[in-house]
């Protein structure tokens, strides 16, 4: 995990985009970082947050009912 100071105009799907290279790791912001969905969608500059270690969940492969 890191710490992250949010610039002016920052917004958590854009901070998991510019970190991880997705939104869906939004979540992930989310639940480490208690009480910051209360800031707003536009969080406010100089607030620290935590990034956590995270990487997306792998797809899952279809299961065929065929046998080769």
């Amino acid at each position: 995990m890191r710490d992250y100071m949010t610039r002016d105009g920052d917004m958590v799907d854009l901070i998991a985009f510019e970190t991880y290279g997705t939104e869906d790791a939004r979540e992930a912001i989310y639940e480490v970082n208690p009480g910051l969905a209360d800031l707003g969608l536009t969080l406010p500059a100089g607030v620290t947050i935590t990034l956590p270690e995270w990487s997306a969940p792998k797809p899952s492969v279809p299961q065929s009912g065929f046998n080769r």
